[in-house]
């Protein structure tokens, strides 16, 4: 295992083991686990979230585990703005972190930023809706023709993808492609390892 300074970024659904590999990476390393999970994050949710029992959470410091209550929900930015000075710290006093969880967008807003992008439009959006459901393949050609360099690399068969592109390109008139925010690391210059775990075959 490679002890070097770095983030470790544990990604992986519930039950694929990222619990007893953060834990054995943070005590690798002498370092924390920074909890990246939509739903482990609440406090009032007990069932169902499969989050580290008291035991696990003793060999290692855990942050973000039932930290914050259900009736003040995080979004992905607001999980960043949280976490972010908790990685900064736990980095500053140790040399790396162990981040595991289940939410990548969660991961990406804390480790890559999110795109600068404007808040949604609900009769814009509407909209931009109905008419993917009269006519998706318009709404595509309308993509392709006002940004193709994002239309060539989209899943265009995705009605969100293709909606909100056009939603941002009406609201900014700028392609869509040219306000993403390049994939780098907004915390640290540590080296980033991401492992990806999978559910057990039963």
């Amino acid at each position: 295992m490679n002890s070097a300074p770095a983030i470790w970024m544990l990604h992986g659904p519930t039950a694929s083991g990222k619990t007893a590999l953060a834990i054995e990476l943070a005590q690798s390393l002498g370092t924390e686990v920074i909890n990246c999970d939509a739903r482990q994050v609440y406090r009032e949710l007990n069932i169902g979230v499969a989050r580290p029992s008291a035991a696990e959470r003793a060999v290692v410091p855990h942050h973000g585990i039932a930290s914050h209550s259900i009736h003040e929900p995080l979004t992905a930015a607001s999980y960043a703005n949280w976490a972010e000075p908790v990685l900064r710290d736990v980095i500053a006093r140790t040399g790396s972190a162990v981040v595991a969880g289940g939410s990548g967008l969660y991961a990406m807003a804390l480790l890559e930023g999110l795109d600068p992008m404007p808040p949604a439009d609900p009769s814009l959006r509407a909209e931009l809706e109905a008419r993917w459901m009269s006519d998706p393949m318009a709404l595509t050609a309308e993509l392709q023709r006002l940004d193709p360099t994002y239309a060539a690399t989209a899943d265009l068969q995705n009605a969100r993808r293709v909606v909100r592109a056009l939603e941002v390109i009406a609201l900014t008139g700028t392609p869509y492609s040219q306000q993403r925010r390049p994939s780098a690391s907004r915390v640290s210059p540590l080296p980033l390892h991401e492992v990806v775990l999978e559910s057990p075959i039963t």
